[in-house]
């Protein structure tokens, strides 16, 4: 091995895989906060909140930890450089200056997505050519060969936002909604990471029963049922931060394995339940991928037929998204069927927790129940409020619990 290798590995060990780092998550807008307290709970410190996203610093191997155990954040990002440019050369120069030996392999493809924004420099097919010329004079000077071509294989991730530019390397590649257990889809199907941040308000863990009576692909009740059992859900799948120079495999081999250990049995069930047959034969095909069909009772049945007895447990939260606008096909009313799912929470759920998403005011209104907090988000391409009742707020006003 020729000397300036290990030198090389020797500097990327020191820089990249020994000191803390500066990071941003992107998160669902709407659930940021719920996305905050998942940090918080993997010790991540210093954390800032943004519309869309999380900056905080830590070291590598939390970030490993982060893509494999995280259920609520799409995808992470290392921020590699962060400099004023309202010309050309200017760009070309600060972007030259950067190690990107440590961060990136001259071997492989490299992808640019970049955004402008108030900014001189907004022609975002020159900004690629010019990032590009800059990043193949740093590897000349350094010593190394590499085209730097076209492709998937790393990706950096460039806003110009009021003159200044901000580079970031990609860590996650493909998004970590992908967990890769929902192979069978149906009809607009709810991101893994949107149902568990929706679990992660609705506080699933305090409850022994989880039924989602429109379940489709089955996203929500595979969420709770994974989350309640400890199930991580970054462990079969790869990310970008595998390809980066120097990757130390073996030490993400051996976080892997110990993240791995199954969990202990625990007192829940997460009941699925659709009309549609197609439904319900996808919901326990990507059950069982997910490793969390002995944790399902998966069934096709008519919600409006049932009754809080069918669903044995102390405690239930119902968690939906149901069907509205063309989903429910033509000649239904969304109205209608909102104010006929609110009537039969009302008549056979009324001391149960929910957590509903909603499509607009008048929705709300139809659906009619008390609830106590909204949250609004967008989802497929949608203005959506999810509406949370606890259950023990309600169970207190009937009587159920004593005040604390």
């Amino acid at each position: 091995m020729p000397l300036n290798e290990k030198a090389l590995q020797r500097r990327i060990k020191q820089h990249i895989y020994a000191k803390e780092h500066r990071f941003f998550a992107v998160i669902h807008p709407g659930f940021e906060k719920t996305a905050f307290k998942e940090l918080q709970r993997e010790n991540v410190k210093e954390q800032i909140l943004v519309e869309g996203g999380i900056e905080f610093s830590t070291t590598m191997d939390e970030i490993w930890r982060l893509h494999m155990c995280s259920r609520t954040i799409t995808r992470i990002t290392m921020r590699i450089s962060i400099f004023r440019a309202l010309f050309w050369d200017k760009l070309k120069e600060k972007a030259a200056e950067e190690p990107w030996e440590l961060y990136i392999d001259p071997t492989k493809a490299l992808s640019f997505s970049i955004t402008c924004r108030h900014s001189k420099l907004y022609h975002t097919g020159r900004i690629e050519e010019e990032l590009r010329a800059a990043i193949r004079k740093r590897f000349r000077s350094q010593g190394h060969k590499g085209t730097i071509t076209e492709g998937e294989t790393q990706k950096l991730f460039v806003r110009f936002d009021d003159d200044v530019c901000t580079i970031s390397l990609d860590a996650t590649g493909d998004p970590l909604y992908r967990r890769g257990y929902k192979i069978d889809v149906n009809e607009a199907p709810l991101r893994e990471t949107l149902a568990a941040a929706i679990l992660r308000e609705a506080g699933v863990d305090q409850y022994d029963v989880l039924l989602d009576p429109m379940c489709g692909s089955g996203t929500i009740a595979i969420e709770g049922a994974a989350m309640i059992c400890g199930i991580q859900p970054g462990l079969h799948r790869s990310f970008s931060f595998e390809k980066w120079p120097d990757f130390p495999a073996a030490r993400f081999s051996f976080m892997k394995k110990t993240l791995s250990v199954q969990a202990e049995a625990v007192s829940f069930t997460a009941f699925a339940s659709d009309i549609d047959s197609r439904s319900i034969d996808a919901c326990r095909a990507n059950a069982e991928r997910a490793g969390v069909l002995d944790s399902m009772i998966i069934e096709r049945k008519d919600f409006f037929k049932t009754e809080r007895t069918d669903y044995p447990g102390d405690s239930l939260l119902i968690a939906m998204n149901p069907p509205y606008g063309e989903r429910l096909g033509a000649g239904n009313d969304t109205l209608a069927f909102y104010r006929k799912i609110g009537e039969k929470i009302r008549a056979s759920f009324n001391d149960e927790g929910f957590a509903v998403i909603v499509p607009g005011e008048d929705a709300e209104k139809a659906f009619a129940l008390k609830w106590d907090r909204k949250i609004l988000f967008m989802n497929g391409g949608l203005r959506v409020a999810l509406l949370l009742r606890d259950k023990n707020k309600v169970r207190r006003k009937n009587g159920v619990l004593p005040d604390s």
